[in-house]
Protein backbone atom coordinates (compact mmCIF):
# COMPACT_ATOMS: atom_id res chain seq x y z
CA UNK A 1 0.00 0.00 0.00
CA UNK A 2 1.50 3.33 -1.06
CA UNK A 3 0.59 6.22 1.21
CA UNK A 4 0.40 9.77 -0.09
CA UNK A 5 2.82 12.47 0.99
CA UNK A 6 1.89 14.98 3.67
CA UNK A 7 0.09 18.13 2.54
CA UNK A 8 0.72 21.22 4.67
CA UNK A 9 -2.62 22.65 3.46
CA UNK A 10 -4.56 19.62 4.72
CA UNK A 11 -5.83 18.81 8.19
CA UNK A 12 -6.06 15.14 7.17
CA UNK A 13 -2.43 13.97 7.29
CA UNK A 14 -2.51 10.45 8.62
CA UNK A 15 -0.17 7.55 9.24
CA UNK A 16 -1.90 4.26 8.50
CA UNK A 17 -0.03 1.78 10.68
CA UNK A 18 -1.74 -1.63 10.29
CA UNK A 19 -4.78 -3.38 8.87
CA UNK A 20 -4.91 -5.61 11.97
CA UNK A 21 -7.40 -4.99 14.76
CA UNK A 22 -8.53 -6.67 17.95
CA UNK A 23 -12.12 -5.50 17.30
CA UNK A 24 -14.33 -6.24 14.33
CA UNK A 25 -16.79 -3.34 14.51
CA UNK A 26 -19.97 -3.84 12.51
CA UNK A 27 -19.76 -0.36 10.95
CA UNK A 28 -15.99 -0.25 10.31
CA UNK A 29 -14.99 1.18 6.95
CA UNK A 30 -11.55 -0.49 7.35
CA UNK A 31 -12.39 -4.07 8.40
CA UNK A 32 -9.43 -5.84 10.00
CA UNK A 33 -7.28 -8.18 7.96
CA UNK A 34 -5.06 -10.94 9.23
CA UNK A 35 -1.92 -9.66 7.48
CA UNK A 36 1.70 -9.26 8.55
CA UNK A 37 1.97 -5.58 7.62
CA UNK A 38 3.37 -3.91 10.74
CA UNK A 39 7.08 -3.92 9.82
CA UNK A 40 6.50 -2.77 6.23
CA UNK A 41 4.18 0.06 7.22
CA UNK A 42 6.44 0.99 10.16
CA UNK A 43 9.41 1.54 7.80
CA UNK A 44 7.22 3.47 5.36
CA UNK A 45 5.82 5.68 8.14
CA UNK A 46 9.29 6.44 9.55
CA UNK A 47 10.27 7.66 6.09
CA UNK A 48 7.11 9.77 5.84
CA UNK A 49 7.83 11.35 9.23
CA UNK A 50 11.41 12.19 8.27
CA UNK A 51 10.22 13.95 5.10
CA UNK A 52 7.25 15.76 6.71
CA UNK A 53 7.17 19.56 6.56
CA UNK A 54 8.24 21.11 9.87
CA UNK A 55 5.10 23.30 10.01
CA UNK A 56 2.70 20.35 9.93
CA UNK A 57 0.02 21.22 12.53
CA UNK A 58 -1.36 17.72 13.13
CA UNK A 59 -0.71 14.07 12.29
CA UNK A 60 -3.29 11.35 12.72
CA UNK A 61 -2.36 7.76 13.52
CA UNK A 62 -4.89 5.09 12.60
CA UNK A 63 -5.35 1.58 11.33
CA UNK A 64 -6.71 -1.14 12.19
CA UNK A 65 -5.67 -0.81 15.80
CA UNK A 66 -2.45 1.22 16.28
CA UNK A 67 -1.66 -0.16 19.75
CA UNK A 68 -1.11 -3.59 18.19
CA UNK A 69 2.27 -2.16 17.11
CA UNK A 70 3.39 -2.24 20.74
CA UNK A 71 6.84 -0.65 21.06
CA UNK A 72 6.83 0.36 17.39
CA UNK A 73 3.94 2.76 18.07
CA UNK A 74 5.97 4.38 20.84
CA UNK A 75 8.90 4.72 18.44
CA UNK A 76 6.71 6.36 15.77
CA UNK A 77 5.44 8.85 18.31
CA UNK A 78 8.98 9.56 19.55
CA UNK A 79 10.09 10.18 15.97
CA UNK A 80 7.22 12.62 15.45
CA UNK A 81 8.13 14.42 18.70
CA UNK A 82 11.78 14.67 17.59
CA UNK A 83 11.16 15.78 13.99
CA UNK A 84 7.97 17.77 14.57
CA UNK A 85 7.98 19.00 18.19
CA UNK A 86 5.04 21.40 17.65
CA UNK A 87 2.80 18.94 15.78
CA UNK A 88 -0.26 17.53 17.54
CA UNK A 89 -0.72 13.77 17.30
CA UNK A 90 -4.26 12.40 17.08
CA UNK A 91 -4.33 8.68 17.83
CA UNK A 92 -7.50 6.80 16.90
CA UNK A 93 -7.65 3.66 19.04
CA UNK A 94 -10.19 1.39 20.64
CA UNK A 95 -8.27 1.84 23.91
CA UNK A 96 -8.35 -1.85 24.83
CA UNK A 97 -4.58 -2.20 25.18
CA UNK A 98 -4.46 0.68 27.67
CA UNK A 99 -5.47 -1.90 30.26
CA UNK A 100 -1.67 -2.39 30.42
CA UNK A 101 -0.80 0.55 32.68
CA UNK A 102 2.93 0.49 31.90
CA UNK A 103 2.29 0.60 28.15
CA UNK A 104 -0.11 3.49 28.73
CA UNK A 105 2.47 5.38 30.80
CA UNK A 106 5.10 4.78 28.10
CA UNK A 107 2.72 6.07 25.42
CA UNK A 108 1.96 9.21 27.40
CA UNK A 109 5.67 9.70 28.02
CA UNK A 110 6.39 9.44 24.30
CA UNK A 111 3.60 11.81 23.22
CA UNK A 112 3.52 14.29 26.08
CA UNK A 113 1.04 17.13 25.88
CA UNK A 114 0.82 16.87 22.07
CA UNK A 115 -0.90 13.46 22.12
CA UNK A 116 -4.69 13.34 21.81
CA UNK A 117 -6.65 10.10 21.91
CA UNK A 118 -9.88 9.26 20.12
CA UNK A 119 -11.47 6.24 21.83
CA UNK A 120 -15.01 5.30 20.78
CA UNK A 121 -17.56 3.96 23.23
CA UNK A 122 -20.39 2.39 21.27
CA UNK A 123 -22.71 2.11 24.26
CA UNK A 124 -22.76 2.43 28.03
CA UNK A 125 -24.20 -1.08 28.13
CA UNK A 126 -21.55 -3.82 27.97
CA UNK A 127 -23.47 -6.24 25.73
CA UNK A 128 -24.33 -3.54 23.19
CA UNK A 129 -20.78 -2.22 23.07
CA UNK A 130 -19.31 -5.72 22.64
CA UNK A 131 -21.86 -6.56 19.93
CA UNK A 132 -21.03 -3.39 17.98
CA UNK A 133 -17.29 -3.87 18.53
CA UNK A 134 -17.57 -7.50 17.46
CA UNK A 135 -15.35 -8.59 20.33
CA UNK A 136 -16.01 -10.19 23.68
CA UNK A 137 -14.74 -8.11 26.67
CA UNK A 138 -14.14 -5.06 24.46
CA UNK A 139 -16.21 -2.84 26.76
CA UNK A 140 -14.48 -3.92 29.96
CA UNK A 141 -11.02 -3.63 28.46
CA UNK A 142 -11.78 -0.18 27.00
CA UNK A 143 -13.24 1.03 30.29
CA UNK A 144 -10.20 -0.31 32.19
CA UNK A 145 -7.98 1.51 29.70
CA UNK A 146 -9.86 4.75 30.17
Amino acid sequence: MKQREFDIQSNDNTLFVTEQCNNHCIMCCQPPKNVDDINMLFAENLARISSAPNELPVIGITGGEPTLLGEKLLELIRQIRTKLPDTDIHLLTNGRNFKDIQYTRDLIGAGGDKLFLGIPLHSDYVKDHDFIAGARNAYNETMTGL
